[in-house]
């Protein structure tokens, strides 16, 4: 299991190629800039809503300002939370929560994005609308 939490135990490192681009990573020194990460459970706060949680997101990945509104804008619109934008997540139901997780691993295009079960929860329509923007996030 790799993850930003937690120092690495043991293993080896793998390399992969990713839309022409080498990407290596090591376990002792692991590169994680461009690496996003959609987790299984939703770990959302339950008293921000669904733009303050893509603004906080955005502003702690170094989203330039100009940018950050357009961006966060384009994926509560993509990825269909657009009546929900304005809601807490404690509000949303369980498939629109999964749909603001996978909007925040998605909200700075990393050249990595590791996905857990993004779709669990969502109706086949929202599932569709998620792998459409995911396949856009990587092109």
């Amino acid at each position: 299991m790799v993850d930003r939490c937690s120092a690495p135990e043991d293993g080896d490192g793998f390399r992969w190629e990713l839309k022409h681009q080498n990407v290596e990573f090591y376990l002792n020194g692991f590169w994680f800039q461009n690496t996003a990460y959609c987790p299984q459970e939703n770990t959302l706060f339950a008293a921000l809503t669904v733009r303050q949680h893509l603004d906080m997101f955005a502003r702690l990945r170094g989203v330039p300002g100009g940018q950050r509104k357009q961006l966060c804008e384009a994926l509560v619109s993509e990825l269909g939370l657009t009546t929900h934008a304005t809601k807490r997540a404690s509000q949303l139901s369980g498939g629109n929560q999964r749909k603001l997780q996978l909007a925040l691993a998605l909200l700075d295009y990393s050249s990595v994005i590791l996905l857990d079960e993004p779709t669990t929860g969502m109706d086949p329509g929202a599932r569709r609308a998620a792998w459409a923007a995911v396949e856009r996030a990587v092109s």
